[in-house]
């Protein structure tokens, strides 16, 4: 840049420094200068207050915390200082002359030369990457707050990352939690039982932070899962890494103290922000112990007791014919509404093929004294929604409800099957005859040998009635001839007292 040198003007050359020369404080030319020692002195003046400049200190206080600002850079801090301390009086005042001009041309490259050097640096060292931690939507995260025995903890609500992020971290919304200390007194005296150790209450209070203002990651979880936590710390099953924080409430400052606390349900406690990570590693995995069976003297003690207790009840069905696995309600709750005609047409075809004459099911006998309480019937007849008759294995007939008896398809298993044929009741009707076709080979052999046991019962019970029977005839007999032989003996007596006492006779 041109320079103009007059008495008491103020010289530019260049965005960092401002000088000022003065007609009465400028040496004589004839006196012979230096220009070599005037551009090294210079050099040393610029040199001097760069290394003055103040350095940049990263504070992690509330206001920075809460407030995020643009810093500048540190060479405009230090051209601000620059200018600041020249402009006060603190310049370094040089002499004005013809030889002086080359010289002050060339300080001012020269000064322009260290500054771009100087700025490199800064550059450079701005560009060195940091070691930031690396947080996500959802996680709960620990800033400082000037005590480390009490940071300050916030949910990630969003992320807003720069391009060069290795270089700027950029920045997050947080969504604070605020501790007991933060709550108002009335407040914190209508909540039953006090408040917890390490409990935080979740704010609608949001803004936006720093990530370089992120010390470390922690847990905000239920209390149900903090005593669990915690339980496993003691007994050695967890290690404690990230530090755990209970909420039970969120709270609202600007609401009145009555409506100021809302109850906070376990799966809303991180605001459902983001899936939750899958706890897959082998820190998350257990050690099963290796089964160990019962003895062999005891598990044969078993079958010998599971064997004779099949031989007394014989309409027992075996182990192997029951299935392998239990059947499960299979069907979606979707189909009442969206399959409801041909859900309500099935179980019209089902109910018949269930309570068809003949086929042999179960009925649970309340006045059971013996056996089992379930005793097998055979239904003689079917009425629709009104009624079925059926034959005990007793003997007796009755008429009950169809609610009253157990059928070997279940609801679960003929529902199961309708689900799976994709509501094809052709082919749900199909599978559920086939079971219950299969079904009553068993069922009928097992109501043959019940029939069977209960006429061996009823016998025994009529032959202990006729001997009951008997032995109460005869007693009754006994006591007849026993009243006749007191009655001969009255008799006899009277004969005596009329003979031998006449006026008595009389």
């Amino acid at each position: 840049m041109p320079v103009e040198v007059t008495s008491g003007t103020t010289l530019s050359t260049g965005p960092h420094a401002v000088v000022r020369a003065d007609a009465a404080d400028a040496p004589d030319v004839t006196k012979g200068s230096d220009p070599q020692k005037e551009q090294d002195a210079a050099v040393d003046t610029i040199s001097s207050e760069e290394e003055m400049a103040p350095q940049r200190l990263l504070t992690r206080n509330r206001a920075h915390l809460l407030h995020v600002q643009d810093s500048d850079t540190e060479s405009d801090k230090a051209t601000r200082q620059r200018t600041r301390r020249q402009q006060n009086g603190s310049a370094q005042k040089n002499t004005v002359t013809s030889s002086a001009d080359k010289a002050k041309k060339s300080t001012a490259k020269n000064g322009s030369r260290s500054k771009k050097a100087q700025k490199g640096e800064d550059t450079e060292d701005d560009d060195m990457p940091g070691e930031y931690i690396h947080v996500e939507v959802g996680d709960c995260v620990l800033l400082d707050s000037g005590d480390p025995d009490n940071h300050y903890v916030a949910l990630v609500s969003s992320v807003q990352r720069s391009q060069n992020h290795d270089k700027q971290p950029g920045t997050f919304t947080a969504q604070w939690y605020y501790k007991p200390e933060d709550i108002r007194d009335q407040v914190r005296a209508l909540i039953e039982g006090g408040v917890r150790e390490r409990e935080v209450f979740l704010t609608p209070h949001k803004d936006k932070n720093s990530i370089d203002a992120v010390i470390g990651l922690c847990n905000v979880v239920s209390p149900e899962e903090y005593d669990e936590v915690q339980s496993e710390i003691k007994r050695g099953f967890r290690e404690k890494s990230k530090p755990y924080y209970i909420c039970r409430f969120k709270y609202y400052p600007g609401r009145p103290v009555k409506k100021a606390l809302e109850i906070v349900k376990n799966d809303a406690i991180r605001s459902g922000l983001g899936p939750l990570k899958p706890k897959v590693g082998d820190e998350f995995q257990v050690e099963v112990p290796e089964f160990k069976g019962p003895d062999v003297a005891v598990k044969q003690q078993r079958e010998i007791e599971t064997k004779k207790a099949a031989e007394d009840v014989p309409w027992k069905a075996p182990d192997e014919a029951r299935p392998s696995f239990r059947y499960r309600q299979m069907w979606s709750p979707l189909v009442l509404e969206h399959q409801s005609l041909a859900f309500r047409q099935f179980r019209d075809l089902l109910d018949p093929i269930r309570f068809a004459i003949g086929n042999v099911l179960k009925l649970f006998r309340k006045d059971a004294k013996d056996a089992s309480g379930h005793v097998r019937c055979i239904v003689l007849k079917y009425v629709p929604s009104d009624h079925i008759q059926i034959c005990l294995s007793t003997g007796q007939v009755r008429t009950v409800l169809a609610s009253e008896l157990c059928s070997p398809l279940g609801d679960d298993v003929a529902f199961s099957y309708f689900y799976r044929s994709r509501f094809n009741l052709c082919e749900a009707v199909h599978q559920c005859s086939d079971v219950i076709q299969h079904a009553q080979h068993k069922e009928r052999d097992a109501f043959r040998k019940e029939v069977v046991v209960f006429s061996q019962l009823a016998h025994r019970e009529k032959l202990a009635r006729a001997a009951a029977a008997a032995i109460e005839a005869a007693g009754l007999d006994l006591a007849d001839e026993d009243v006749d032989v007191d009655v001969d003996d009255d008799v006899d007596v009277d004969d005596d007292d009329n003979t031998t006492n006449p006026k008595r006779r009389k």
